[in-house]
């Protein structure tokens, strides 16, 4: 971003009936223009990488949707092995076993996948405080 990573706005006033907080400009009307064209041109890029891997994938899609109103559930196996049949590629992923064989915080094994073992030490050795 042009900007950086910068904070625009001043937080005042306490929130009330679901009210979000006011904010009181403290830029130009110079920044207020380019803060919008920086937003628009985020949100315009991600709307046209979404659009393209839509497109790109349309044959997968469709076939997970045929599918699902067969069948109105998927495990991850089925879903993989219907986008490699209908992309003709391999796409790599991760079995239901491979995750449970994997050691909690396996970086391999996304996080929803793993199985759960309970409460384990916090992250970088923090300890939780008594509530």
């Amino acid at each position: 971003s042009d900007l950086g990573p910068m904070t625009f706005g001043h937080e005042e006033g306490e929130v009330f009936l679901g009210r979000d907080f006011a904010r009181r400009p403290d830029y130009s009307e110079d920044t207020a223009r380019k803060i919008d064209a920086e937003v628009n041109r985020i949100v315009t890029t991600a709307y046209q990488r979404g659009k393209q891997i839509i497109l790109e994938n349309r044959p997968a899609l469709d076939a997970i949707a045929a599918e699902l109103l067969e069948k109105e559930s998927l495990d991850g196996d089925e879903v993989y092995a219907l986008i490699e049949r209908a992309s003709g590629r391999k796409v790599p992923h991760t079995t239901k076993a491979k995750a449970e064989a994997a050691p909690p915080g396996d970086p391999t094994v996304p996080a929803a996948e793993q199985k759960d073992v309970g409460p384990g030490p916090a992250p970088s050795g923090l300890v939780p405080a008594p509530v």
